[in-house]
């Protein structure tokens, strides 16, 4: 038996659209951070961190522009994108 990781925020049962990356996906019941008495300490500073970047990057772009193909990581265990190249235009 294996406990796969990267496939726990993508359950078919938990998630309608389970691989399509929906910022704004409602309910969102992810176990990135843990869950219960295994909860990250570090959980609510992280959200927080998040929550300012993106709240910050928001008010200051105009326009984010993807400028060439995504590239994903050479692994089994690690989800996510090595690079992903893009240009910003700021306000």
């Amino acid at each position: 038996m294996v406990m796969w990781i990267p496939s726990a925020n993508r359950g078919e049962r938990v998630f309608a659209d389970p691989d399509r990356f929906g910022i704004a996906r409602r309910p969102n019941r992810h176990l990135a951070l843990g869950v219960g008495e295994h909860f990250c300490l570090g959980g609510m500073l992280a959200s927080t961190e998040m929550r300012i970047l993106l709240t910050e990057l928001l008010d200051s772009v105009r326009h984010i522009e993807q400028t060439a193909p995504a590239v994903p990581p050479r692994s089994i265990v690690v989800n996510g994108l090595e690079s992903l190249p893009v240009r910003i235009t700021l306000r």
